[in-house]
Order: structure tokens, then C-alpha cells, then sequence
């Protein structure tokens, strides 16, 4: 995003389905007392962070890890995990047609996957863990 929020687009925002209304007002009245200093603090750590994961570059995972992609996330887009053969061993992989809010859009096919993952993977013992 190069402009940052486009606040005249604010009034055509339309609520999420992805929360009632009693959960927005919820947040709503939390943000309003205590501002969204922590929530947005892991963006302002972003150089830092960076920095820090440097040194997992040449890092492997051997453990079995599901990884489940979300196909319509533009904040970890697809093109993000190609290559994730490299560092995790055992990793199996899964889609959804989802944004970034995959577990609240399609719970049902996320459970699926790691229903399916678990019982596969992890009791099936398909790998040592």
C-alpha cells in the first residue's frame, strides 16, 4: 500500500459479517479507552523484526507442520509461501478460498484440514515426532 488509509473511502466502509454487532461495539468501546497502541505495535516493530529473523534463514523445521493457504489474503499473499520445502521437512499443505480471515470465513474447511492433518500426520505417525 503506498498511500496508507484512504480516509475519504472511510463513509463507503460497509460493516464485517465477520463480527456482530455486540463484538464490534465490544472492540469499539476497548480501543476507545485504551487506544490501539498494542495492536498496532508489531507494524512499528517491522525493521527490527526483520533484522531478528535473519538468522533462521538457514534454520530447518523437522517436525510436521500444516500449513494452510488462504488463496484471496493480500496480506500474505500465496506467491509468500512457495519455496517453504526448503526449511520445513514435513510440511503438508492445504487452500482455502479465503482472505486473510480464513478460520472466521471458512471454519468448516479449516477444521477439515486439520482434522484431517492430525489424524493423518500426527496419530497416523506418517512422521516421527
Amino acid at each position: 500500500m503506498e498511500k496508507g488509509v484512504l480516509l475519504e473511502k472511510l463513509p463507503g466502509v460497509q460493516p464485517t459479517p465477520l463480527l456482530s454487532d455486540e463484538e464490534m461495539d465490544y472492540y469499539v468501546n476497548e480501543f476507545s479507552r485504551t487506544g490501539l497502541h498494542g495492536p498496532v505495535s508489531w507494524y512499528r516493530t517491522r525493521e527490527q523484526n526483520w533484522k531478528d529473523e535473519l538468522e533462521l534463514l538457514n534454520r530447518f523445521l523437522d517436525i510436521p507442520v500444516l500449513y494452510i493457504l488462504a488463496t484471496n489474503d493480500t496480506a500474505l499473499r500465496p506467491e509468500l509461501s512457495r519455496n517453504m520445502e526448503r526449511n520445513i521437512k514435513h510440511l503438508t499443505r492445504a487452500e482455502v478460498v479465503a482472505s486473510h480471515w480464513a478460520l472466521w470465513e471458512r471454519p468448516e474447511e479449516c477444521n477439515t484440514h486439520i482434522k484431517s492433518w492430525i489424524e493423518g500426520v500426527v496419530f497416523g505417525r506418517k512422521v516421527k515426532l
